[in-house]
């Protein structure tokens, strides 16, 4: 950890919806008339902000800009702004083959997304998340059109990758689809803490040169890369909780990124096959809201100062 560099801790929630959840097992989907289709707002929002508020957390949220057509969203949405929670993008529809559409489709997402969020919030996103981590160089110039001051998606854990392959290529067995697709491996190689990407984004630049946007890469353990997102961290023993919390205070960021599933609880959506399919919901929220809960205060204690990933771009484009 340089001396220079501030440290720093951004928890980020990704405010995705029970459906993109089934279409990712190849499961149902809940039918529009069902009340649980905008559980992640009904439920999971004022969750999220009632926890940031007890550990005095600015969080960032990332918003899928067709939720905001249900004003009963735009309105939770609104309550979180007001309290000191950025709203930033995570695209207009969460199609999670985003790399692979043409320009046209690609800018529509972003833009779209954006312009969204800005009709909502009054605010326009400083940020961008990509649906499934996956991003790619045309989609960072997409990104610089639209002059986001930062991309939080480059996910380079080898667990998760393979994880995730596996899981995708055994799906045809049990006869399902799933609309999820895997990054090119030669993310793992791409830089695990905040860069300048360079003509390719999966490339640090030297200092001055690159993309006019900041890369604040999704959080992994250090040496072994270990994926630290809320799914893991709710998953873990409480003593593994700490160890990985220590390990990662060796670094000088901690992003952890979280999502609206890692606030609902099995009761919120049985009943439904995703019930079993999502590994949150195999553990009890009170008992994952604890280590998590656990996570951030090892890092507070640690010195980590509490920032939404906007503030923390800002702080490392001053040197980067």
């Amino acid at each position: 950890m340089s001396a220079s560099q501030p440290k720093l801790l951004s928890v980020s929630v990704d405010l995705d919806g029970i459906n993109d959840h089934a279409q990712i097992h190849g499961l149902p989907l809940f039918q529009a008339e069902d009340e649980r289709v905008h559980i992640a707002y009904d439920r999971a929002v004022p969750r999220i902000t009632a926890w940031a508020a007890d550990l005095g957390l600015p969080l960032s949220l990332f918003v899928i800009g067709r939720d905001l057509t249900r004003q009963r969203n735009v309105n939770h949405l609104r309550e979180a702004h007001r309290r000191g929670h950025a709203i930033e993008c995570h695209s207009l529809s969460h199609r999670y083959n985003l790399v692979r559409l043409e320009k046209p489709l690609l800018e529509r997402e972003v833009f779209g997304g954006m312009d969204a969020i800005f009709g909502a919030v009054g605010e326009r996103p400083q940020g961008f998340r990509a649906p499934g981590y996956i991003v790619s160089d045309a989609l960072f110039d997409t990104l610089e059109e639209a002059r986001v001051a930062f991309d939080s998606s480059v996910f380079s854990s080898p667990f998760y990758y393979g994880a995730k392959a596996l899981v995708l290529a055994t799906m045809p067995f049990r006869s399902r689809t799933s609309v999820s697709i895997v990054d090119h491996p030669s993310v793992l190689l791409a830089p695990r803490d905040p860069y300048r990407p360079a003509r390719n984004y999966r490339v640090k630049a030297g200092r001055g040169a690159g993309r006019s946007l900041i890369e604040l890469p999704i959080m992994v353990s250090p040496i072994l890369g270990l994926p630290i997102i809320g799914t893991a961290v709710g998953a873990a023993p409480l003593a593994i909780v700490r160890l990985l919390a220590r390990m990662c205070t060796q670094r000088s960021f901690m992003n952890l990124e979280l999502h609206a599933m890692d606030f609902l609880d099995a009761d919120d959506v049985a009943p439904h096959p995703l019930t079993r399919a999502q590994p949150e919901l195999h553990t009890p929220l009170a008992v994952r809201l604890d280590r998590l809960t656990e996570f951030v205060k090892i890092a507070q204690k640690a010195g980590f100062a509490s920032v939404t990933l906007a503030e923390a771009a800002k702080r490392y484009a001053s040197f980067l």
